[in-house]
């Protein structure tokens, strides 16, 4: 396998930096919509119903181990919080 370029690595990197914010981003709306359902008493929407991380990576996005491993440990942290 050919190592990667660098306008590759940078543009997977800027690729799952885009995907992060989208998925915080929607976590942050169910967060404040979960605050406001406690407030007014209505129904909160489940956090198992958000889509997960791992389906909004693209197949073909080639990032170095030690960024997936060290990302992964920040997900699973945000996660545990949320919950």
């Amino acid at each position: 396998m050919a190592p990667y370029q660098e306008e590759d690595i940078v543009s997977n990197a800027l690729e799952l930096i885009s995907i992060t914010s989208t998925w915080l981003l929607v976590r942050h709306q169910w967060l404040i919509n979960t605050m406001r359902c406690l407030l007014t008493g209505e129904n909160a929407q489940a956090l198992e119903d958000l889509y997960e991380f791992e389906r909004m990576i693209p197949k073909d996005l080639k990032l170095s181990e030690q960024l997936i491993e060290r990302f992964t440990e920040i997900r699973v942290s945000l996660e545990a919080i949320w919950e």
